[in-house]
């Protein structure tokens, strides 16, 4: 306040000053009088230098009562008889008071930056674990007791409270040392030990009998139960043998009998003389074996994958009505050939029918089911199927009603629904069993490796769905599975067919030139007869370093088809040696790879696509042809 004053005052002397020095000039005949000036600048200077000097000491007692009350923080700080811990969200110690560090028996620096764990006994470590988590994960104060474990003290009992701070990096932790009370508490559990061993010495002689004879019927009672525990563990462990055995027996009779058609019929095609009815019912059985003999290598493959935790999720826009109308149209020649009728349920809105999902699994699921349905049944119908599931069609058992137009679509659910010889109740916990088949209870008569129902609930689950059914012996049987609805707003805008276009028509019209990567003779066949008629010039190599230098060599190379396994340089290798000096050429790989990591490091490696061997001449078209017509992402060739 004094300060302030004396500011004001200096302030009205100034002013007072050159009030005085506008004034004087005014007065006719008056000349200046220095003698004023001087006295008041003199006053002006005195004032300024007594300013100055509050000033200082004004700032010199700041600081002094600053340090005095980091003396007096230091001092509470360090000396309360509590310990101060600072722990990051590993637990390691950030800062402490110096009691912190007497209790742990090491100097202060010595500890900074190292895990308070270490010096947390082992039998409490996970309790201790247990507190760091939880103080992080919630705002509330955290408390526990540990054991400190010191070289050269004996073990230290200690009560901790933590909290965590506002940055919610690290927290505050206080410890209050409980030795004594818990020395105490110990001592004191150990007389009413001797108190009670005493007591039991003294009701003991006369229960001995009854004890002894208790003690005899326990142990019956014991050998009984264990009695029971390995026979339930034979039973179980004969159960896995028959199922494995059954397994390896089924799955050698699901190989060797397409290979029996593969072999035998290749076979019956060698005479030169054989009418050409005969050659195409030969080759028409051949293909449908290896269709048979792939399926089930594929479902081992997949089922593999699951049990490794391998099996990954490809997430893209999918038309679920396409997808349903497409498999229907693929079933219906075959369900119609035995005698049944399939029919389409799709209770889709027409602007409302795409989701991201993964498209493949969710084919293969539809795919497993129809094709079981189809074995199942001998007389009647075949239905497939979809609907929208409600969000505020709960119900109080926690069902939801599906179908119903109300409220937000959370799920679609699908189901095939068929007219079959159906399962019975007490076999329908096993029916999603591994190695298990429906027809395990149907006399083995069909065919199958019994891996489909497997395969079909993992990948419902992966996609975040559930699987269940519906059976009763022979009225038929209901799959049904979810999948949740994932929708983009811009989805639901409809986009008119304006028919084909002009990429459309030069798919047919544009000529190629083409290098084909691949070391085996019969791959090599199939790929360069899967792809001539898009052809204008074709080049053929057997190595990665010949595809290398063939590609420098000829620039203007529109697509390579590389195979992956090369001797002297694998496809890896060649594709990135390629992309060096070629970024625009279009690379497919081909590989009989089939872990799911695959696909990873093809990519990575430079190549745009990848196909799986055996490859499919409709397989290789399609991705043929979506280079020709530039589709999303892809490159134009």
């Amino acid at each position: 306040m004094k300060n302030i004053d004396k500011t004001s005052e200096y302030s009205s002397l100034r002013n007072r000053a050159m009030e005085l020095l506008k004034r004087k000039p005014s007065m006719p005949g008056s000349p200046h009088s220095e003698a004023d000036v001087f006295k008041i600048i003199h006053e002006l200077e005195v004032y300024q230098i007594e300013l100055e000097l509050q000033n200082q000491e004004l700032a010199l007692a700041k600081e002094r009562a600053a340090e005095l009350a980091d003396e007096k923080y230091a001092e509470l700080y360090d000396f309360a008889p509590s310990v101060y811990f600072k722990l990051s969200r590993e637990g390691t110690i950030l800062d402490l008071n110096l009691y912190g560090s007497q209790m742990l028996g090491k100097e202060r620096s010595a500890l900074i930056n190292h895990p308070l764990g270490y010096y947390i006994s082992d039998d409490v470590k996970t309790t201790f674990n247990h507190f760091l988590k939880n103080t992080f994960r919630s705002s509330a104060r955290e408390t526990c007791e540990v054991t400190l474990s010191t070289r050269s003290n004996p073990p230290i009992y200690v009560y901790l409270s933590a909290i965590i701070t506002d940055s919610g990096e690290n927290c505050l932790v206080i410890g209050v040392d409980i030795t004594d009370l818990k020395l105490a508490e110990l001592n004191l559990i150990e007389k009413n030990k001797v108190i009670e061993a005493q007591n039991r010495e003294k009701e003991m002689r006369i229960t001995h009998l009854i004890v002894a004879n208790n003690e005899l019927v326990t142990q019956i009672r014991e050998k009984e139960k264990r009695a029971a525990e390995l026979i339930a563990a034979k039973e179980k462990a004969e159960e896995s043998d028959r199922l494995k055995t059954a397994f390896l027996s089924n799955m050698s009779h699901e190989i060797r009998t397409p290979m029996n058609g593969i072999l035998g019929f290749a076979e019956l095609l060698k005479p030169s003389d054989l009418p050409e009815e005969k050659r195409q019912r030969y080759i028409s059985i051949i293909e449908r074996s290896g269709n048979r003999l792939l399926n089930i290598i594929n479902d081992i493959l997949d089922i593999s994958k699951i049990e490794s935790g391998q099996m990954t999720v490809s997430s893209t826009e999918t038309n679920l009505s396409k997808q349903l109308n497409y498999i229907y149209s693929f079933f219906k020649p075959e369900v119609e050939q035995k005698g049944l009728q399939i029919f389409l349920v799709d209770r889709l809105p027409e602007n409302k029918t795409k989701t991201h999902t993964d498209r493949e699994k969710v084919y293969a699921i539809l795919t497993n089911l129809v094709k079981n349905a189809i074995k199942f049944t001998h007389t009647g119908f075949i239905e497939l199927g979809c609907n929208y599931v409600y969000a505020d069609q709960s119900k109080g058992d926690g069902r939801i009603v599906t179908g119903q137009q109300s409220g937000e679509p959370v799920e679609v659910e699908f189901y095939v629904k068929d007219s079959g010889v159906g399962i019975r109740s007490d076999q329908l916990i096993y029916i999603f069993d591994r190695f298990r088949k429906g027809s395990d209870f149907l006399n083995r008569v069909y065919e199958g490796a019994g891996l489909g129902l497997s395969i079909s609930k993992a990948y419902v689950e992966l996609l975040g769905g559930k699987m269940r059914v519906l059976s009763e012996p022979g009225k038929g049987s209901e799959f049904y599975f979810t999948i949740p609805l994932k929708v983009d707003p811009l989805d639901e805008m409809e986009i008119k067919d304006s028919g084909a276009t002009e990429e459309e028509e030069d798919v047919h019209a544009r000529k190629l030139k083409i290098l084909v990567a691949e070391d085996d003779e019969f791959s090599e066949m199939l790929i360069i007869l899967s792809v001539e008629k898009y052809c204008k010039e074709l080049l053929r190599v057997r190595t990665g370093i010949e595809a290398v230098d063939v590609c420098r060599n000829n620039p203007d190379i529109d697509l390579v088809l590389m195979d992956i396994r090369m001797p002297e340089m694998d496809g890896y290798e060649a594709t990135r040696q390629i992309r060096k000096f070629n970024k625009e050429v279009v690379i497919i790989a081909q590989t009989a790879f089939a872990l799911s990591t695959e696909r990873e490091r093809v990519l990575e490696s430079g190549c745009d696509d990848y196909l799986s061997k055996p490859i499919r001449r409709a397989k290789l078209t399609e991705v043929i042809h979506k280079y020709l017509r530039n589709e999303p992402t892809a490159k134009r060739l």
